[in-house]
């Protein structure tokens, strides 16, 4: 029974950059993308490990943390805003919100829908 000597792989610093960036700019989880690289996943944590930033080891003051949690509410606050005013916007064939167009376009069956451009039926 002879054992056979584990040869050592050697991997450029391409290599280990991409691959960490899978990990830190893709969001995938270290041990997915070990696996699909086809190395050990705590080979992959050294190297993570190894090239981070140091600047990205620095802690957050109370400030700062205050201060983002203040922007996220802000952000979420526009989001909300812009999704009632696309519902509430003209669609895509040229109608508005159902009051909008009761307002608009609504009167005598003889009135020109000034809305549409043309004589409006009656409902």
């Amino acid at each position: 029974m002879s054992k056979e000597k584990r040869t050592r792989r050697q991997y450029t610093n391409d290599f280990k950059r991409d691959a960490v960036a899978l990990v830190t700019e893709r969001g995938y989880k270290i041990s997915e993308a070990a696996r699909s690289l086809g190395i050990n996943d705590k080979v992959l944590r050294r190297w993570k490990h190894e090239l981070s930033d140091p600047a990205d080891d620095q802690t957050v003051s109370d400030d700062e943390k205050q201060e983002l949690k203040q922007l996220r509410k802000r952000v979420r606050e526009l989001e909300m805003e812009k999704e009632i005013l696309k519902k509430a916007s003209v669609d895509s064939i040229g109608q508005c919100n159902s009051y909008h167009n009761k307002l608009i376009c609504c009167g005598d069956s003889n009135e020109t829908n000034i809305y549409r451009g043309r004589e409006r039926t009656s409902f």
